[in-house]
């Protein structure tokens, strides 16, 4: 148990952890390992995007899960300003890092892309992961200088249709920036075409926000976190981003965790169960949504179902005595589905923000 318990906290910290550096690296313009390798050449797109006021009004709406493609493997939303509320060193640890004094943009959102492709069908091998950074909030300054340590660095910048401009430095990083204050993304992600990344954040493709399993993930946490109402009560719902400090969304093909560990690893974990996930840091505790392979013994939810309940026992192992009983008793795991978990976990503002920093601070 403590051995599945330690390896879930790994990942949990891990999810966090790869995003926030990621964010700081690419958001900051720091260099990466590929800062010497020679950039990837792009096709201008024959095709047209929409105009950047068309991006902005789509981003305005729906944040910057909007800029980002239905596609990507898992998608994680910040919210600085909400993260610092709830007693993480987290928007601390991003604040530091600012533009010369310019804060971050207060939300955004980092996506995992899958693995590029190889010619034989195959994933590709290595540790080098692609990622996307999105804001939709971020100040006319913020940009400014972004784009500013872009230029420092080596990077060209080339105006590309719809209003984008697009900073391109040696090793593949890009910045893409739409006008009348659009998205904003710096893109991690060789495998990725300018000319795609442009048709993203223009609005041109498919975005995580309204399409594919991502969007009908929230659309399910959307509803189950409503509270119940007349039925003639036909408001809309708040977006699920606005009410939560972190917000992250998993949606992975079959056979996904094959190509990432070694076949004796991949044949024991229950992870190899997991095929889409959602979960929502709120002010009052934890909430997510488990999708997993559905066995005709059931035995995939019921290993996914230890998992979790081993990553909380080793999470509360570094929780005070005194906060522990109330800290069980706040956990609620139950099927909803057959292929379907859902967690809530009711955590004291007390024990909340110990939780979170060891979670997070111990491996900045």
């Amino acid at each position: 148990m403590q051995e599945r318990g330690g390896f879930a906290r790994r990942l949990l910290v891990a999810a966090l952890v790869v995003a926030c550096l990621v964010a700081a690296l690419v958001l900051f313009g720091r260099p990466n390992r590929q800062e010497q390798q020679a950039s990837p050449t792009a096709a201008r797109p024959e095709a047209t995007v929409p105009p950047s006021n068309v991006a902005a009004e789509h981003a305005a709406k729906n944040g910057p899960r909007e800029a980002l493609p239905a596609e990507a493997w898992a998608i994680l939303d910040l919210d600085l300003g909400r993260l610092g509320q709830l007693g993480t060193p987290l928007s601390g640890r991003l604040e530091a890092l600012d533009c010369d004094q310019i804060p971050p943009p207060r939300r955004i959102s980092v996506a995992l892309l899958a693995p590029p492709a190889r010619a034989d069908g195959g994933a590709e091998g290595g540790d080098e992961l692609e990622f996307l950074v999105t804001s939709t909030d971020a100040t006319a300054a913020f940009r400014a200088c972004a784009r500013e340590r872009m230029l420092a660095g080596g990077a060209v910048s080339e105006p590309w249709p719809g209003g984008i401009d697009v900073a391109s430095r040696p090793g593949g990083l890009r910045l893409l920036s739409s006008g009348d204050g659009g998205p904003m993304m710096f893109a991690s992600a060789p495998s990725w075409g300018t000319d795609a990344l442009v048709e993203v954040l223009a609005g041109a493709h498919p975005s995580a926000a309204r399409h594919g399993h991502h969007a009908a993930l929230l659309a399910s946490m959307t509803s189950a976190l409503a509270p119940h109402a007349p039925a003639e009560d036909a408001r809309p719902l708040p977006p699920l981003g606005d009410s939560s400090a972190v917000l992250l969304t998993v949606a992975l093909p079959n056979g996904w965790v094959d190509g990432l560990v070694p076949p004796e690893d991949a044949a024991r974990t229950p992870l190899r169960f997991l095929r889409a996930a959602a979960w929502a840091l709120r002010d009052d505790g934890l909430f997510g949504l488990i999708d997993c392979q559905v066995t005709q013994d059931g035995s995939g939810c019921e290993a996914l179902g230890r998992f979790f309940e081993d990553a909380r026992d080793d999470l509360l192992s570094h929780a005070p005595g005194d906060q522990r009983s109330a800290l069980i008793d706040g956990w609620s795991l139950r099927a909803t589905a057959p292929y379907r978990l859902e967690l809530r976990w009711r955590i004291p503002a007390e024990a909340r923000a110990r939780l979170l920093t060891r979670l997070v601070a111990g491996a900045l």
